[in-house]
Protein backbone atom coordinates (compact mmCIF):
# COMPACT_ATOMS: atom_id res chain seq x y z
CA UNK A 1 0.00 0.00 0.00
CA UNK A 2 2.80 2.42 0.82
CA UNK A 3 4.44 1.79 -2.54
CA UNK A 4 1.18 2.56 -4.32
CA UNK A 5 0.74 5.71 -2.24
CA UNK A 6 4.30 6.74 -2.97
CA UNK A 7 3.84 6.15 -6.71
CA UNK A 8 0.50 7.97 -6.80
CA UNK A 9 2.16 10.89 -5.05
CA UNK A 10 5.50 10.92 -6.87
CA UNK A 11 4.45 10.25 -10.44
CA UNK A 12 2.31 13.40 -10.94
CA UNK A 13 4.91 15.53 -9.19
CA UNK A 14 7.70 14.20 -11.39
CA UNK A 15 5.65 14.61 -14.57
CA UNK A 16 4.57 18.14 -13.62
CA UNK A 17 8.15 19.01 -12.64
CA UNK A 18 9.51 17.80 -15.97
CA UNK A 19 6.81 19.64 -17.93
CA UNK A 20 7.24 22.83 -15.90
CA UNK A 21 11.02 22.78 -16.10
CA UNK A 22 11.09 22.23 -19.83
CA UNK A 23 8.24 24.61 -20.69
CA UNK A 24 9.38 27.49 -18.50
CA UNK A 25 12.77 27.36 -20.25
CA UNK A 26 11.12 26.84 -23.69
CA UNK A 27 12.95 23.57 -24.33
CA UNK A 28 10.22 22.29 -26.63
CA UNK A 29 12.15 19.79 -28.84
CA UNK A 30 9.95 20.87 -31.76
CA UNK A 31 6.69 20.07 -29.98
CA UNK A 32 4.06 22.44 -28.69
CA UNK A 33 3.70 20.46 -25.44
CA UNK A 34 6.85 21.92 -23.90
CA UNK A 35 6.69 25.38 -25.48
CA UNK A 36 6.64 28.56 -23.42
CA UNK A 37 3.54 29.66 -25.31
CA UNK A 38 1.53 26.66 -24.03
CA UNK A 39 3.02 27.18 -20.57
CA UNK A 40 1.77 30.77 -20.48
CA UNK A 41 -1.68 29.76 -21.79
CA UNK A 42 -2.07 26.96 -19.23
CA UNK A 43 -1.17 29.23 -16.33
CA UNK A 44 -3.39 32.02 -17.70
CA UNK A 45 -6.38 29.66 -17.92
CA UNK A 46 -5.68 28.21 -14.49
CA UNK A 47 -5.20 31.67 -13.02
CA UNK A 48 -8.45 32.94 -14.55
CA UNK A 49 -10.35 29.92 -13.21
CA UNK A 50 -9.05 30.53 -9.71
CA UNK A 51 -9.15 34.31 -9.89
CA UNK A 52 -5.42 34.55 -9.17
CA UNK A 53 -2.68 36.23 -11.13
CA UNK A 54 -0.89 33.64 -13.30
CA UNK A 55 2.48 34.83 -11.96
CA UNK A 56 1.47 33.80 -8.41
CA UNK A 57 0.53 30.24 -9.36
CA UNK A 58 4.02 28.64 -9.37
CA UNK A 59 4.62 29.62 -5.74
CA UNK A 60 1.14 28.40 -4.74
CA UNK A 61 1.74 25.10 -6.51
CA UNK A 62 5.13 24.78 -4.81
CA UNK A 63 3.51 25.37 -1.41
CA UNK A 64 0.92 22.68 -2.16
CA UNK A 65 3.61 20.24 -3.26
CA UNK A 66 5.62 20.86 -0.09
CA UNK A 67 2.52 20.35 2.06
CA UNK A 68 1.64 17.12 0.23
CA UNK A 69 5.22 15.92 0.60
CA UNK A 70 5.20 16.55 4.35
CA UNK A 71 1.87 14.75 4.72
CA UNK A 72 2.92 11.73 2.66
CA UNK A 73 6.27 11.33 4.39
CA UNK A 74 4.74 11.81 7.84
CA UNK A 75 2.21 9.10 7.00
CA UNK A 76 5.02 6.79 5.85
CA UNK A 77 7.08 7.61 8.95
CA UNK A 78 4.10 6.82 11.17
CA UNK A 79 3.52 3.49 9.42
CA UNK A 80 7.22 2.59 9.72
CA UNK A 81 7.60 3.84 13.31
CA UNK A 82 8.58 0.40 14.64
CA UNK A 83 11.89 0.74 12.79
CA UNK A 84 12.89 4.24 13.91
CA UNK A 85 11.00 4.94 17.15
CA UNK A 86 13.16 2.78 19.49
CA UNK A 87 16.25 4.78 18.59
CA UNK A 88 14.46 8.14 18.98
CA UNK A 89 12.37 7.37 22.08
CA UNK A 90 15.10 8.00 24.71
CA UNK A 91 15.60 11.54 23.40
CA UNK A 92 11.88 12.33 23.03
CA UNK A 93 10.57 10.74 26.26
CA UNK A 94 11.47 13.66 28.58
CA UNK A 95 9.67 16.11 26.30
CA UNK A 96 6.62 13.85 26.09
CA UNK A 97 6.51 13.61 29.89
CA UNK A 98 6.49 17.40 30.14
CA UNK A 99 3.66 17.62 27.62
CA UNK A 100 1.69 14.85 29.37
CA UNK A 101 2.06 16.29 32.90
CA UNK A 102 -0.78 18.90 32.67
CA UNK A 103 -3.39 16.35 31.53
CA UNK A 104 -2.26 13.43 33.72
CA UNK A 105 -4.82 14.11 36.54
CA UNK A 106 -7.68 14.14 34.04
CA UNK A 107 -6.54 10.87 32.47
CA UNK A 108 -6.25 9.23 35.90
CA UNK A 109 -9.70 10.48 36.90
CA UNK A 110 -11.21 9.12 33.68
CA UNK A 111 -9.58 5.72 34.19
CA UNK A 112 -10.87 5.55 37.80
CA UNK A 113 -14.43 6.31 36.75
CA UNK A 114 -14.50 3.62 34.05
CA UNK A 115 -15.36 0.85 36.52
CA UNK A 116 -18.31 2.74 38.02
CA UNK A 117 -19.90 3.86 34.75
CA UNK A 118 -21.06 1.14 32.29
CA UNK A 119 -21.45 3.65 29.45
CA UNK A 120 -17.81 4.55 29.88
CA UNK A 121 -16.97 0.85 29.71
CA UNK A 122 -18.62 0.63 26.30
CA UNK A 123 -16.75 3.73 25.21
CA UNK A 124 -13.49 2.25 26.50
CA UNK A 125 -14.15 -1.02 24.66
CA UNK A 126 -14.88 0.89 21.46
CA UNK A 127 -11.75 2.96 21.91
CA UNK A 128 -9.62 -0.14 22.52
CA UNK A 129 -10.95 -1.71 19.32
CA UNK A 130 -10.11 1.46 17.39
CA UNK A 131 -6.68 1.75 19.01
CA UNK A 132 -5.88 -1.90 18.35
CA UNK A 133 -6.87 -1.58 14.70
CA UNK A 134 -4.87 1.61 14.40
CA UNK A 135 -1.81 -0.10 15.88
CA UNK A 136 -2.42 -3.09 13.61
CA UNK A 137 -2.16 -5.36 16.63
CA UNK A 138 -4.46 -8.24 15.72
CA UNK A 139 -4.36 -10.06 19.06
CA UNK A 140 -5.36 -6.97 21.04
CA UNK A 141 -8.00 -6.18 18.44
CA UNK A 142 -9.67 -9.58 18.78
CA UNK A 143 -9.51 -9.35 22.59
CA UNK A 144 -11.11 -5.90 22.50
CA UNK A 145 -13.80 -7.09 20.10
CA UNK A 146 -14.63 -10.05 22.32
CA UNK A 147 -14.76 -7.75 25.37
CA UNK A 148 -17.12 -5.42 23.53
CA UNK A 149 -19.29 -8.38 22.48
CA UNK A 150 -19.49 -9.64 26.07
CA UNK A 151 -20.33 -6.12 27.24
CA UNK A 152 -23.08 -5.70 24.64
CA UNK A 153 -24.57 -9.11 25.42
CA UNK A 154 -24.61 -8.45 29.15
CA UNK A 155 -26.41 -5.13 28.66
CA UNK A 156 -29.24 -6.73 26.64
Amino acid sequence: MLRALFLLWALPIILFGIWYGLSVNDMNFGTIMFSRMLHDHVFAIYGNLLGIAPEALPSIILDALITDTVLVFSFIAYRKRAMWWPSVAPYVAPHLEKAYAPIKPYVLRMSESLSSNPWSMKLAATWSIFAALFRRDRSASSMARSAATVESRSSQ
